[in-house]
């Protein structure tokens, strides 16, 4: 409390900036739904002009290197709520999340009406259903984009990747393509105030968010490549070490 109390002003005129957009981005929803069908490429499309808005209205700058895919699988580094609008800035993907995810305020809903697939990763039997759930998204003309770590961290380090997550693409033969997301901030701490991890709480990291002068995200997509006949496990620890690549400064977490 003491921190948002630092910067009242910058706090309150962003939090109402804030939540006019997403005032604006819910008509925008209904005006799509009330038009007939709404397909899965326009649901992205609409995460990602919503999402552009929404990190200039928090006063987020971003910062790309590299080429955006224009089909398969993204894999990426884990560090906050913000990676789904920071990647969706970049460009229309479909997400791949974890249940409860739908139930956050505020970004549940961005998030649930752009076409997101969730899956609760405790479930073997989801985790066998999703070469098919995979398959549709692809057969949309759809990216996926997912964050195998399963949880997210302070960026100290990139946890192991789920192998279970990959047999779809390596089935399908899809191509992958590694990213790997970081932040900067200027009046804030990084650690506490952009990235959320630990057993934090949205709305009040939600408010320190806000308050940080300036935050630059970085998005660096790397080689795209395809699962060439490794299998699962394999796959899953060389595209870790892609993303670690993109990143000279992020250690790679020990198994186990």
């Amino acid at each position: 409390m003491i921190q948002l109390l630092r910067h009242p002003i910058r706090l309150m005129t962003r939090a109402f900036a804030f939540a006019r957009l997403l005032i604006a981005a819910h008509r925008d929803a209904r005006r799509l739904l009330n038009e007939g069908p709404c397909s899965l490429r326009q649901r992205n499309l609409w995460l990602s002009k919503w999402s552009r808005k929404s990190l200039e209205s928090m006063g987020i700058r971003l910062k790309i290197t590299g080429i955006p895919p224009l089909e398969g699988l993204l894999v990426a580094n884990h560090l906050s709520y913000l990676d789904v609008m920071v990647l969706s800035s970049a460009l229309p993907v479909t997400f791949l999340s974890k249940d409860e995810v739908r139930h956050w305020p505020i970004m549940g809903k961005f998030v649930d009406f752009a076409g997101t697939l969730y899956i609760k990763r405790e479930n073997k039997r989801a985790l066998v259903g999703l070469q098919q759930h995979f398959k549709d998204i692809w057969d949309q003309g759809a990216t996926l984009a997912m964050f195998p770590e399963g949880t997210t961290t302070n960026g100290d380090c990139i946890l192991p990747f789920h192998p279970s997550l990959f047999q779809p693409a390596c089935e399908q033969d899809k191509p992958i393509t590694p990213v790997h997301i970081s932040y900067r901030c200027e009046g804030g701490n990084l650690s506490e105030d952009v990235h959320f991890w630990r057993d934090m709480s949205f709305v009040p990291h939600l408010l320190r968010l806000l308050s940080v002068r300036t935050i630059t995200a970085s998005v660096s997509f790397g080689r795209t490549r395809h699962p060439d006949n490794l299998d699962r496990k394999l796959l899953a620890s060389s595209l870790r070490e892609d993303v670690l690549e993109l990143s000279s400064s992020t250690p790679s977490c020990q198994d186990g």
